[in-house]
């Protein structure tokens, strides 16, 4: 009798070692806490510089694409508001899409972030982010 080994049977009995898939609850969370607290530092009032926080470089995910940012942007019509947008960087090219979230005065976006579902919805932008970057070419 001849025992046929299936892809799967092979693919358990190597001795190669799978990274451990990334939690990408707990790294959007840290990253969320650090845009927290750099809005908390936002005037009120006049001018500050746009910023972004980046999961880490070496962090793998299951996106198509290399980075992703929680960034703000000042908005420039009117004064002490701004926006919160998430950003997804291709994996070759140096062209990313992203999408803004909410605006408003910083007390508006710490509330915002502060909602429960924050982290979810944060999930699924991403996750249409990085499709939508697989269709160039």
């Amino acid at each position: 009798m001849i025992k046929y080994i299936s892809k799967l049977d092979s693919i358990k009995n190597t001795t190669h070692k799978r990274e451990p898939a990334m939690d990408l609850t707990k790294e959007l969370d840290t990253i969320i806490e650090k845009t927290r607290k750099l809005v908390m530092g936002l005037p009120d009032k006049g001018y500050f510089n746009n910023f972004g926080v980046n999961l880490p470089k070496d962090t793998k995910t299951n996106f198509f694409g290399r980075d992703i940012s929680l960034f703000i942007e000042r908005d420039e019509k009117r004064d002490g508001q701004a926006f919160l947008g998430i950003s997804v960087l291709h994996p070759k090219k140096d062209i990313d899409a992203s999408v803004y979230i909410t605006s408003g005065d910083k007390t508006q976006i710490l509330e915002y972030m502060q909602q429960e579902g924050f982290n979810a919805e944060l999930q699924v932008a991403i996750q249409r982010l990085s499709n939508s970057l697989k269709n160039v070419r």
